[in-house]
């Protein structure tokens, strides 16, 4: 409040600096992924994407404003998809980015512990990746070491993805074959990893986009043609064939 003795009293409007992603977009009422919403994730704020118009909430932006990046159309200039989503200029952007007083807690983690009774893919598994994903379950099990969830191990029934480092196994997922409260997957916890999957470069999230985008930053000095692929299915796994057709024909496979 400033008071001028000629003028009285004036409320002056003065806009915090010290706002994190979360508030800023709850501000200006934008959509957020809540909890319950398959595209939840922490440290992340979820959205719609402004840019390839997905109804889903695919672009997620670090709560701290260190990172952005959409399931679909991949990584994306943080200040740009602020201004997108809120209509703020860039300089006030680029204010609360620099004062923000998010925590920045350094990650730690566990030893890697799988979950009880693993059993060798048994055959409806075998078939659910054969039928439905179209995978040959041998040549996985071989290559990644796939296995399923067995009785009185308190998960679903699923199988069993165990996700390396250096040939060494760091952390690890399930895929059920039903969704469980919505959720198809699930993850290692913290506690239950030695590595954050988030980390390391495979699959379709934010977080494997920004890390794609830095390494095809890193290999675009060498001779030939780098190229950051990214699709519209949400992983791999989900794509048409279609979709995998044109990404062979693509690269030239």
């Amino acid at each position: 409040m400033f008071i001028c003795p000629s003028m009285g009293q004036i409320s002056l409007s003065v806009r915090p600096v010290n706002m994190n992603v979360r508030e800023l977009l709850e501000q200006h009422q934008v959509p957020i992924a809540d909890p319950g919403n398959p595209h939840f994730r922490n440290y992340w704020v979820n959205v719609q994407c402004v840019f390839c118009h997905s109804t889903k909430f695919l672009l997620g932006i670090r709560n701290d404003f260190s990172g952005a990046s959409c399931y679909k159309c991949g990584a994306k200039n943080v200040v740009s998809v602020l201004r997108a989503l809120t209509g703020e200029s860039v300089d006030f952007i680029r204010s609360l980015a620099q004062f923000s007083t998010v925590e920045r807690v350094e990650k730690s983690y566990g030893i890697y512990t799988p979950p009880n009774n693993l059993i060798d893919l048994t055959a409806r598994d075998r078939e659910y990746l054969r039928e439905t994903r179209k995978l040959d379950p041998d040549i996985l099990v071989e290559r990644y070491s796939l296995q399923s969830i067995g009785p009185f191990s308190g998960l679903a029934r699923g199988v069993f993805i165990p996700i390396t480092y250096n040939r060494r196994p760091v952390s690890w997922q399930v895929r059920f074959r039903e969704a469980v409260d919505g959720q198809r997957y699930k993850t290692a916890k913290d506690s239950e990893k030695s590595m954050s999957e988030k980390d390391m470069l495979f699959g379709n999230s934010p977080a494997a986009q920004i890390v794609a985008s830095k390494l095809a930053a890193d290999l675009s000095v060498f001779p030939g043609e780098t190229l950051q692929v990214c699709l519209d299915a949400d992983d791999p796994g989900s794509a048409s064939p279609e979709e995998i057709k044109l990404l062979r024909k693509t690269v030239g496979l």
